[in-house]
């Protein structure tokens, strides 16, 4: 077997800051020493001007409004078009703000060869600073209980065929959709209920990214719409009950409003009334003019 093929895929923005994020990400991406794909699905007028990176980058345009969830799908298509899934021995999410520190992408390549078809990572603001209550040290395979704590798309790696078979993200999950967040939550929830072999390895913060806890009111729906949707078909009824009744705390001691609240149980009952076998929305078809940019050497 040849070294391993990597594949990134990012949603941002056009403006200055993201920029500036972005530079640093594709500056961490370069110590890596490896090669492969990265795709930029940029939302908003024009293109940022990159310095060149070691990864061939494809910018796919969006309009600014884009979610999340729908970037990302956008990013797989694409990435699937150009036989770059299909080729990857890996494949990672990282948002515009995060890093990867020196030597973890050769790493997670060795965490993915074992044959698993996702493995989980802590992140961290530094190497040093990890909050072991979140992500403990312990490697084990993930649960529902698990994947609620650590899942995130920063810290989650796949090989390109466990993509294909997870398929693309709920579009009514992360920023920007309905439910406003936890699109990646719910995808790692949908790869352990499929069986799939799923393990979190949690000794080193292998991703540099910040902690955002300042806000439980912006992920509560999003939480609480995942576990709701896999209540009856992936077995978190018990963390569903546990974690409305810690919504009805955060909004006795106005950490979240009683209108969100009210708002996420509604979600809820109509999630656990609906089908659990519903389709999830279609892959996204969207395709911007002009068309995709692709820069660095040839495929």
């Amino acid at each position: 077997m040849g070294d391993p093929r990597f594949l990134l895929l990012t949603s941002s923005d056009t403006g200055p800051e993201a920029k500036a994020r972005l530079t640093r990400l594709l500056a961490s991406i370069d110590r890596q020493g490896v090669d492969g794909d990265h795709v930029l699905v940029l939302r908003g007028r024009g293109t940022p001007d990159l310095p060149p990176s070691r990864f061939r980058l494809h910018t796919v345009p969006v309009p600014f409004e884009t979610s999340l969830a729908l970037a990302r799908n956008l990013a797989i298509r694409h990435a699937r078009d150009l036989g770059l899934l299909d080729r990857a021995d890996v494949v990672g999410f990282p948002d515009d703000d995060c890093e990867y520190a020196d030597g973890s992408l050769p790493q997670i390549a060795q965490l993915l060869g074992a044959g698993e078809a996702l493995v989980g990572v802590p992140y961290a603001p530094t190497t040093k600073t990890i909050n072991r209550r979140r992500f403990p040290k312990r490697d084990r395979p993930f649960t529902p209980m698990l994947a609620m704590q650590v899942g995130s798309c920063a810290g989650m790696f796949l090989p390109g065929w466990a993509v294909n078979a997870i398929g693309c993200f709920d579009e009514r999950f992360g920023l920007g959709a309905p439910f406003g967040a936890s699109e990646d939550t719910d995808y790692v929830l949908r790869a352990v209920a499929s069986g799939l072999s799923c393990w979190y390895r949690g000794r080193d913060a292998l991703v540099l990214h910040p902690y955002k806890t300042e806000r439980p009111a912006q992920y509560y729906l999003g939480n609480v719409a995942a576990l709701a949707k896999h209540a009856r078909g992936g077995g978190t009824g018990y963390l569903l009950f546990r974690r409305v009744l810690q919504g009805a705390a955060l909004a006795g001691v106005r950490r979240m409003r009683w209108r969100d609240y009210f708002r996420a149980l509604r979600a809820v009952a109509g999630l656990l009334a609906s089908d659990p076998a519903a389709e999830l929305p279609p892959p996204a078809t969207y395709r911007s003019a002009p068309s995709p940019r692709t820069s660095g050497p040839e495929l």
